[in-house]
């Protein structure tokens, strides 16, 4: 796909006046620029459709840290406070970082 997709088509009225050769010239311009417009088309459904990436997630060492409080603390708080991320595995948790750092300004605003 070229950078830039510029096709000037000519009215109506001189498209039905070009000669031959001038309309093959022509209609392979339009045809180029609906090439370009079609995987532009197609490249922008991909990003709009493509799933969100997941937010980062943190350990409990790392979310007790930024949360300055103990690890056992978090741990047993993390659901309560909404910031817990329980993942396939027996025990396996982690932190939403987003939600952490909204957690902290709250509290830094208190």
């Amino acid at each position: 796909m070229s950078d830039r997709c510029t096709v000037i088509v000519p009215p109506l009225v001189e498209l039905r006046a070009l000669d031959r050769p001038a309309a093959i010239e022509v209609l392979g311009e339009v045809e180029r620029g609906l090439e370009d417009l079609i995987e532009a088309r197609g490249a922008l459904r991909a990003v709009l459709l493509e799933p969100p990436a997941p937010p980062p997630l943190l350990d409990v060492r790392e979310t007790a840290r930024r949360l300055n409080m103990s690890e056992e603390w978090v741990r047993q708080h993390g659901d309560e406070l909404g910031i817990k991320v329980d993942l396939p595995g027996a025990g396996v948790h982690r932190f939403d970082a987003e939600a952490v750092e909204r957690l902290r300004q709250g509290r830094r605003k208190s």
